[in-house]
């Protein structure tokens, strides 16, 4: 699944803008917080472990570097 995105004029500059919503219900701008590398890492996670684009986004929102990311998503508590 690849994530609708278009730009429009915002306080004179463009903004990246996810799922095509401009602003939420309460009036908050609704942008795209990964940077180019956090989108790079998001592709790697979805491509390597064929997991959706969404939770690839937010695994790499939230740092998760490719080596942990089976770790992540199975945790074990260790004695």
């Amino acid at each position: 699944m690849t994530l609708p995105r278009i730009r429009i004029a915002h306080r004179s500059a463009l903004r990246l803008l996810v799922l095509g919503v401009s602003h939420s219900a309460t009036g908050k701008l609704w942008r795209d917080r990964l940077d180019a590398r956090g989108a790079a890492r998001a592709l790697a996670i979805t491509q390597r472990f064929q997991l959706p684009e969404m939770l690839a986004r937010v695994l790499a929102g939230r740092d998760v570097e490719l080596d942990a990311v089976e770790d992540f998503l199975d945790p074990t508590i260790a004695n």
